[in-house]
């Protein structure tokens, strides 16, 4: 098992050409299922479709997030992200989205990345009575641009 780190290509491009979609915007993730289908294309969380939903799921807030950039390489780095624990069922997914929550130009809720977390693929599921906790590995968000 392996993680699989994919851009969002319009959030890539917004931040390839410069603008300012870092700086003191809140950043939060979710979890979709299996039955997502993840394209390079979709653009906003309104693009996202069957995320988890019930049993103490909810969105969360990106913390520590930092961006450094070394000539045409730009790193993404981010706290470990937890989710709340879950409630009366399990929850079974097998991605994660991060968007922008700040975004409002030239788009809200910009989609930023989607991280595959087992790239057999296979679902990640997690019992009632326990917190997901998404350890995502220093610089796996990179970007040349």
């Amino acid at each position: 098992m392996a993680l699989q780190f994919d851009w969002y290509e319009p959030f890539a491009e917004y931040w390839a050409r410069g603008d300012s979609i870092f700086k003191d915007h809140t950043f939060r993730a979710g979890l979709v299922t299996s039955a997502y289908t993840f394209s390079a294309a979709h653009a906003t969380v309104a693009d996202i479709t069957n995320e988890l939903s019930g049993n103490g799921y909810a969105r969360v807030a990106l913390s520590g997030v930092n961006v450094t950039r070394s000539d045409n390489v730009a790193t993404v780095d981010f706290a470990d992200i937890e989710f709340p624990t879950v409630t009366t069922a399990a929850w079974t997914f097998r991605r994660l989205f991060i968007f922008n929550d700040s975004m409002t130009s030239p788009v809200a809720d910009a989609l930023v990345c989607s991280i595959l977390f087992d790239d057999t693929p296979d679902d990640v599921v997690v019992n009632p009575g326990i917190q997901f906790i998404a350890k995502i590995p220093s610089g796996l968000a990179t970007l040349t641009l």
